[in-house]
């Protein structure tokens, strides 16, 4: 080959290469972008897609929810944390999370039994409707009094809203009761889970899987 022929084709190389470099930049770079869906304000710190749920990182801790739930900035304080669905107000499934102390005269319709572990939660068997097996009292004249009233479900104590026709299920466990200690490699913290289901079919896998996917920094 010719000093000038290997020249014109080395030249070619040269041109080839540097057309096709930046279509590969460009494509690891797409490849490698994080598929954010949105941000919300207070302390969301990053929100990514992964399996079908969404990915939300909060200041102490780490958990998913559906894909059209968000933040409701609107209730969210210092010690409650409150996501929804995306229907409309007496359709919407709820999750609040309380951190440190609940209110004294919380209550619930069903329980949700949990346990720490490893920095993040074991769920049990969520109860059905509590006035299926909590016993009213029997008030002046042998009237039955329906107001919130002690119960237990698999040995754990809570108190059941007993005339409630709304699907309100809180989490529980036999040594704390409605607190729950979690542990995380560098944190630690109290907890109260309450997720409530107005739909017309109401899924309470959908607050088990939320729980299992919770994991403490």
């Amino acid at each position: 080959m010719s000093k000038g022929r290997f020249v014109t084709v080395l030249s070619g190389v040269v041109v080839a290469a540097l057309v096709l470099v930046p279509a590969a930049i460009v494509l690891i770079a797409s490849r490698e972008k994080p598929s954010v869906v949105s941000r919300t304000t207070g302390e969301t710190r990053r929100i990514t897609k992964d399996q079908g749920y969404v990915a939300i990182e909060e200041s102490k801790f780490i958990l998913k929810i559906p894909p059209d739930w968000s933040r409701d900035t609107t209730r969210t304080t210092g010690s409650l944390i409150v996501y929804k669905s995306g229907g409309t107000t007496d359709q919407a499934r709820m999750l609040e999370i309380y951190s440190g102390a609940i209110p004294e005269t919380f209550n619930s319709t069903r329980l949700l039994p949990v346990a720490h572990a490893s920095g993040g939660i074991k769920t049990g068997q969520v109860s059905e409707r509590c006035h299926n097996f909590t016993k009213p009292k029997e008030g002046f004249g042998g009237a039955r009094v329906s107001p919130p009233l002690p119960s237990a479900w698999q040995g754990i104590t809570f108190t059941c809203n007993f005339s409630s026709q709304l699907n309100i299920a809180a989490t529980a466990n036999s040594a704390t009761g409605y607190r729950t200690e979690i542990k995380g490699p560098t944190s630690s913290g109290s907890y109260t889970f309450v997720y409530t289901d107005h739909s017309g079919n109401p899924d309470f896998s959908i607050f088990s899987s939320i729980l299992q996917s919770f994991r403490h920094k």
